[in-house]
């Protein structure tokens, strides 16, 4: 997307009328990249019009190109977006993109963030396709383990969820090196 495209696209998202914004976001849908889901994200926390966050969430949802994992892992980390957090985690197994490269990312959220956020982090690592590196799924076996040993909050079901996946995919690299 050209430089004058993106600045006119964020104007429209920002106005005060809710066609226009509306409009807008119908014009990502249809030709915006990666780059636009920042202020998207800043947009769904801060608009008043209830349709527009509908349609901003719908553009989540519906994202298909790999590149945008990158922009929604940034989000989900950003704490300006906390109260969000949730929907952007649930919006990585809901969309048509594969996360399997950010296990780590995810295995943390499960882990370490309140019950919520954490269930939709464990939909994703479930919806994760692969191929995944041993050492990763190792690293997040033995997060799991020091997690369970001490229980700091209320995932202790969703952390042993979450091992029981890790250690399938694991032996699943084991059998393929079998083979």
């Amino acid at each position: 997307m050209k430089k004058e495209e993106f600045n006119q696209l964020v104007k429209s998202l920002k106005s005060e009328e809710e066609s226009i914004a509306l409009k807008a976001v119908e014009d990502v849908r249809k030709m915006g990249d990666e780059t636009i889901l920042p202020v998207l994200a800043k947009l769904l926390t801060s608009s008043q019009h209830e349709q527009v966050k509908s349609g901003i969430r719908k553009v989540f949802t519906d994202l298909k190109d790999q590149k945008s994992a990158v922009a929604v892992t940034e989000i989900i980390n950003d704490p300006d977006f906390a109260e969000e957090k949730a929907f952007f985690v649930s919006t990585c197994w809901e969309a048509k993109i594969d996360y399997s490269g950010f296990l780590p990312f995810f295995v943390e959220l499960v882990i370490e963030e309140e019950f919520s956020v954490s269930m939709e982090a464990l939909t994703v690592i479930e919806e994760m396709k692969g191929p995944f590196d041993e050492n990763e799924l190792l690293q997040g076996i033995d997060r799991a383990h020091e997690y369970l040993d001490f229980p700091s909050n209320e995932n202790e079901a969703l952390v042993e969820n979450l091992l029981k996946a890790l250690q399938t995919r694991l032996d699943n690299i084991s059998q393929e090196e079998r083979l």
